[in-house]
């Protein structure tokens, strides 16, 4: 309950890490408006799909069936798309044949049999470049004889990152082969963008060495620091990932921080320990926020937390209550209205009328959090924590 408190406290938007995260996939299925167009317009049936069912599905983590009804698509079977029983298909009502395929292996391809194939090119590059994580073209290579040439695009957030390809034909293309087929799917290790797009280390994000694939993160300080220090690397990965992903980071770190607990503070574990979840689920949270705050307006971890440092007892108040309630386990947790972020986005700079609101909103949870892990450590320290803190 107190980790679900603490989502609560800091209002969720850390998991806007980038405007992919802004819809909930919580949220009840809304259909929009059946997509008439696509009826005649095969290029635009086929970025429907791409843009709006397969690129969000993989990056954004969001539920195939549940785009793909939103999205006035139809379950097709599998065959007909040339895929496996264990895949799913669906159809989007188009002159031409367009599916999106939902492959077992976690991937999602927008298939178009027949049509415009300069034209679906064309779009697909816009579209794959158009997303916030920055995707960018490495390579287009001939296939199948230059029958075909496919184009692979890499890209990513602060923890994971992602590959996207666009396989048309060429001028002398084999019967039968489709007019575009663009795959997304979560890069590997040893598969494309394997050189540039293994997910980022949590231990190159937090150097402060401006190193880590160009990100400048605080280096983690506290019990929480020395937590996160502490736990295996696959771990705080999974944990980013989970924040990133409305998870459920509590179950992710539950056992492992139970494990290295003692070892921070001197203190016995308690999962219902209020200041213990605020010190280390915070910095996870502040971690995913800072990242996409740099990421997107180029303001770096430091100067975040100068603002805060500069910012008055009045300015840091709604804040400083909101974590309090949270430390008070006999009291309903409160939080921060979003417009308490304003005084200290004025002190980062850039004019609020020029940002993205949910920009706002990032910060707006960056703050809180920062606010909850101050009070956290405040709390620990009082009980004689900090004798342990880095050992």
């Amino acid at each position: 309950m107190r980790i679900a408190a603490l989502v609560a406290a800091v209002a969720l938007g850390v998991t806007l890490a980038s405007p992919a995260f802004a819809e909930d996939p919580s949220a009840p299925v809304v259909r929009s408006k059946p997509p008439w167009g696509a009826l005649t317009d095969t290029v635009g049936a086929a970025e429907i799909i791409l843009r709006q069912l397969c690129l969000p599905a993989i990056v954004e983590q969001r539920p195939v069936s549940d785009l793909a009804y939103a999205l006035w698509l139809v379950a097709s079977p599998p065959k007909s798309a040339g895929a496996a029983a264990s895949d799913r298909v669906w159809r989007l009502a188009s002159i031409n044949p367009v599916y999106a395929v939902a492959w077992s292996d976690g991937s999602c391809s927008t298939f178009v049999d027949r049509g415009p194939a300069d034209k679906l090119r064309a779009m697909a590059d816009l579209v794959i470049r158009a997303r916030p994580e920055q995707f960018r073209l490495e390579s287009t290579t001939p296939l199948e004889g230059g029958t075909v040439k496919r184009s692979v695009y890499c890209g990513g957030s602060s923890v994971a990152r992602y590959a996207v390809t666009i396989t048309t034909p060429t001028d002398r293309p084999r019967r039968g082969t489709r007019a575009l087929a663009s795959t997304v799917y979560k890069a590997s290790a040893d598969g494309f963008c394997s050189s540039d797009t293994a997910p980022l280390s949590p231990s190159d994000q937090s150097s402060g060495s401006g190193q880590g694939k160009g990100l400048h993160l605080v280096r983690p300080a506290g019990v929480g620091g020395c937590v996160f220090r502490k736990l295996p690397e696959a771990v705080n990965r999974a944990a980013l990932e989970a924040v990133m992903a409305h998870g459920d980071i509590g179950r992710v770190l539950r056992e492992p921080v139970a494990s290295v607990w003692p070892r921070c503070t001197g203190l016995p574990y308690s999962a219902s320990d209020a200041a213990l979840v605020g010190s280390v689920f915070s910095l996870y949270m502040r971690m995913v926020a800072a990242t996409s705050l740099e990421s997107q307006i180029n303001i770096p971890q430091r100067q975040l937390d100068s603002a805060w440092s500069a910012a008055t007892p009045e300015e840091k108040a709604p804040y400083l209550a909101g974590a309090r309630s949270f430390l008070a386990a006999d009291r309903t947790v409160a939080t921060a209205k979003l417009d308490a972020v304003a005084p200290l986005q004025q002190r980062l700079g850039p004019p609020a009328e020029s940002l993205d609101p949910r920009i706002l909103q990032i910060m707006h949870s960056y703050y809180s959090a920062t606010a909850l892990s101050e009070l956290a450590e405040i709390d620990l320290a009082s009980r004689g924590a900090s004798a342990m803190m880095d050992k």
